[in-house]
């Protein structure tokens, strides 16, 4: 083999392997929104964009040719009550960069996980393809867990604890009063249409004692329990709070 025939094997091997496409997937939650998933591509440096096929659960559902649809492209899709959008767009001229933004608009909770996939391919007559895909996992992580006092008008001696977190799906809420776990006196859940995350809450008769009531939001997931931090309340900080504003109360008077 001849010296130059060897300088012209070399260059191909290394341009081949640093211009491969390339396929990027991700997906994420947007608080008050919903789920935002992102294909991204770069082709051969070469090459243009011929298509980008988006499938969900290995449905296709969508071809975006920029030969037809433009640089630029916008499309919604009903998916379960709720709305799929979807924006491609070209980076340059021949679209060796792009990409393509899947956002799930939640308007109703949504009933499973989602696959979406994303096939992209260069032009004639190479027609380099590949596809990858991602699971778009409907849950959110329960968030902390808040707890406010009711007002009762009862005795002192008593209190009724409200607890509530959101997430999806709905979490449930554990009460612990110091170590024994408690049952609840009612419950229940809402969807709230702005956070987009079911919102969970719980209400626990608490009668002053040294012990901690403890509230816990959990969910199962598939099999595994998650849990976010738990919120507490006591009777004896609470006793120890009046009298430090009315300690406070009594130092401002005798300043005066």
């Amino acid at each position: 083999m001849r010296m130059g025939t060897k300088i012209i094997l070399l260059m191909s091997v290394v341009w081949i392997g640093s211009s491969a496409t390339k396929v990027e997937i991700t997906t994420g939650w947007k608080p008050e929104l919903g789920f935002v998933t992102e294909c991204s591509w770069t082709l051969y440096s070469n090459d243009s964009l011929q298509s980008v096929r988006l499938y969900n659960n290995e449905q296709q559902f969508m071809i975006y040719r920029p030969e037809n649809n433009g640089r630029e492209h916008m499309q919604t899709f009903p998916l379960n009550e709720n709305f799929l959008e979807v924006h491609c767009v070209e980076n340059d001229d021949r679209g060796v960069t792009g990409k393509c933004i899947l956002t799930l608009e939640l308007f109703k909770p949504p009933v499973a996980d989602l696959t979406i996939a994303c096939e992209v391919s260069g032009e004639r007559p190479m027609f380099r393809m590949l596809k990858k895909d991602i699971i778009v996992s409907t849950f959110v992580p329960p968030t902390e867990a808040v707890i406010n006092v009711v007002p009762t008008g009862q005795s002192a001696q008593s209190v009724i604890l409200n607890c509530t977190s959101t997430g999806l799906p709905a979490p449930s809420l554990s009460w612990t009063v110091g170590d024994q776990k408690v049952p609840h006196d009612f419950s229940g859940v809402v969807w709230n249409k702005t956070s987009k995350l079911w919102h969970s809450w719980s209400l626990f008769s608490y009668s002053e004692s040294t012990s901690e009531a403890t509230c816990t939001p959990e969910v199962n997931m598939d099999g595994q329990l998650v849990k976010a931090l738990a919120a507490m309340y006591s009777g004896a900080s609470r006793v120890v709070g009046i009298q430090g504003v009315i300690i406070s109360i009594l130092l401002a008077m005798l300043l005066r």
